[in-house]
């Protein structure tokens, strides 16, 4: 079919062609006969029997079209016809072939289900099995940690009993001459026994400078706002001897007197 359009395109190019020519050399015969009409007294006879012919030719042409029409139309249809033949009779090993297929995807589908169906019942058995032991071994796993952490803990309080123990045993032979703690104490109950006596007297003697300091607290903290207040009396006063304008010489400064006491002198 792609042959004979390509042979019809071919044709309908050359007949086009043809048909330019054929127009270009009637509108030059038709001048040169109007021309003669003219010449003649005749114009326009020629249009009339064109028209008529025309017209007879146009239905002639009509009624060839017809039945060219049908007899091609027939034509495309028994070569169809044909052709669908031709492809049905090859495609037949195809399609029993897909149809053998058909029938035995549906018996490998229903293998497929059943086994599927198995499987998934055999995975979820695993899984909650899986579950249980996960959880037997994580128990047995903190019992173990809970038996470790419990060994250690006796492991260490045994080395601190022993460690007692020696200390105790060194400490009667301490006490009993039989070894020498040393030089300044006799033995651990003498060491802690100073101690406890050294931490008792530093302890008396942060109470008796607590004491100092309550009992110097109140005078100390007047001595220090009388002094804030005399600094602030002073420096108004200089600023009031500015205001006035008054030639006036304030010359601090500190004169030692006996006993190494510094004094503000303020002389006007």
């Amino acid at each position: 079919m792609k042959d004979e359009l390509r042979e019809i395109k071919n044709e309908i190019g050359i007949l086009t062609r043809t048909e330019q020519i054929v127009r270009a050399n009637k509108e030059e015969y038709e001048r040169e006969l109007r021309r003669k009409e003219a010449e003649r007294g005749v114009a326009g006879a020629t249009s009339t029997k064109e028209g008529l012919e025309k017209v007879s030719e146009k239905k002639h042409e009509v009624d060839i079209q017809k039945g060219k029409t049908l007899e091609e139309i027939s034509k495309i249809v028994q070569q169809l016809e044909a052709k669908f033949k031709e492809k049905k009779e090859t495609l037949r090993p195809k399609m029993n072939e897909l149809k053998e297929l058909r029938e035995r995807f549906k018996t490998l589908e229903k293998t497929y289900l059943v086994k599927k169906a198995e499987y998934d019942q055999t995975i979820a058995g695993i899984e909650s099995e899986n579950a249980s032991l996960e959880a037997e071994v994580k128990k047995i796993k903190d019992e173990v940690y809970a038996d470790d952490t419990k060994l250690t803990k006796l492991k260490y309080q045994a080395q601190i009993i022993e460690l007692m123990n020696q200390r105790l045993n060194d400490e009667n032979d301490y006490l009993h001459g039989r070894k020498e703690f040393s030089k300044e104490f006799k033995s651990y109950r003498d060491m802690l026994q100073a101690g406890i006596k050294r931490q008792e007297n530093d302890i008396k003697n942060l109470k008796k400078e607590r004491e100092a300091v309550k009992e110097n607290y109140e005078p100390s903290l007047r001595q220090t706002n009388m002094l804030t207040d005399l600094k602030k009396l002073l420096a108004l006063k200089i600023q009031v001897a500015k205001n006035e304008g008054g030639r006036r010489d304030f010359e601090p400064r500190n004169e030692t007197t006996q006993g190494n006491v510094n004094r503000l002198v303020v002389r006007e």
